[in-house]
């Protein structure tokens, strides 16, 4: 391989990581679009209701990776976790405190 070849190879190379980087690299950005909402009708509550299995915990369920959380305009904090069997949604306090 010439001298030339070397350098191009090594710059190639250089170039494509830095593509690569680049491209695997996502950034998120708060949305600040208005959303509406509407009433549900019966028949989608029906429907909805009968595909969820939900039980309550009185306890502090185990500390996982959170998937998504939401903050009310009380403060009180909504945190979904979830592994391969089961999704969690913990409820809290302003201050942390665990309450549903």
């Amino acid at each position: 391989m010439t001298k030339n070849e070397t350098i191009r190879t090594i710059v190639s190379f250089f170039v494509l990581t830095l593509f690569f980087c680049g491209a695997m690299s996502s950034a998120a950005f708060a949305l600040s679009l208005p959303f509406t909402t509407e009433p549900i009708s019966e028949a989608d509550k029906t429907v909805l209701t009968s595909r969820l299995r939900v039980n309550l915990v009185e306890s502090e369920p185990p500390r996982r990776a959170i998937y998504c959380f939401a903050v009310r305009e009380d403060g009180v904090i909504a945190v979904a976790t979830r592994d391969s069997e089961n999704q969690t949604v913990s409820v809290y306090e302003q201050d942390g405190k665990f309450l549903l």
